[in-house]
């Protein structure tokens, strides 16, 4: 276990998770004709494939362009989310670790990795979607996004994982269990091959994880307040 000083760090990047989710709630768009499985947009836009996978983006009608303005919205808010969940992330992880062996090594890693990986999604993203405003081809882009995702999301699954590992070992099984089905069900969706039902039920899963955690670092704030 650690310091005090760690546990301000958790509050800190748990309230900045939890407010960024709530706020991107709002900011993103959060209906569309979307493809078979999927209800949430921007996973639609995430594990899209193909041009067929983003129609609901393309064109100059009023509805998609309102579309992609509200994606290019959210995405400007997700210039800073990675910072504060993959902060979130690692500190729980240092903070739930006893000593730095390998396991915890390859956390903090894959935590710290997750920052990269999602600016570059977004990157790509954004390259889309001035490429659709400007009715360019995107063809080429959707191999990089395939590559971009994964690497984030895999990622995020690798520092789930360990951190419940972290958890179970302290005998926190909630915790543990929230964070374990967090990297499950990202693996669930790999294995899928970007399943859109079970990719909105991964997304369930880590927005629990963000949400629980984010109310966590509450708790533990006003902790701090009484003492």
């Amino acid at each position: 276990m650690r310091s005090k000083f760690t546990k301000k760090i958790i509050v800190f990047f748990g309230f900045l998770t939890l407010f960024l989710s709530l706020i991107g709630i709002f900011v993103y768009p959060s209906q569309a004709a979307l493809n078979k499985g999927f209800r949430t947009p921007i996973i639609a836009f995430e594990f899209a494939k193909s041009f067929d996978d983003i129609k609901f983006l393309t064109g100059n009608e009023e509805e998609p362009k309102k579309l992609r303005s509200e994606m290019r919205a959210g995405q400007k808010l997700d210039i800073l989310f990675p910072f504060f969940y993959a902060g979130l992330i690692f500190s729980l992880i240092y903070f739930e670790s006893k000593k730095i062996n390998l396991l915890v090594l390859v956390g903090l890693v894959a935590s710290s990795i997750i920052i990269p990986f999602d600016l570059y999604e977004n990157y790509i993203l954004d390259q889309i979607l001035f490429r659709l405003d400007s009715l360019k081809e995107v063809s080429d882009l959707f191999p990089q996004l395939e590559v971009a995702t994964w690497w984030k999301w895999g990622a995020i699954a690798i520092a789930t994982f360990v951190l419940s590992l972290e958890f179970f070992i302290n005998k926190q099984w909630l915790n543990g269990l929230i964070s374990f089905f967090a990297g499950a069900s990202i693996l669930c969706t790999w294995i899928s091959g970007s399943n859109g039902y079970v990719a909105e039920i991964m997304m369930g899963f880590v927005s629990l994880f963000f949400v629980y955690f984010g109310i966590r670092s509450l708790i533990l704030y006003r902790k701090f307040e009484k003492t």
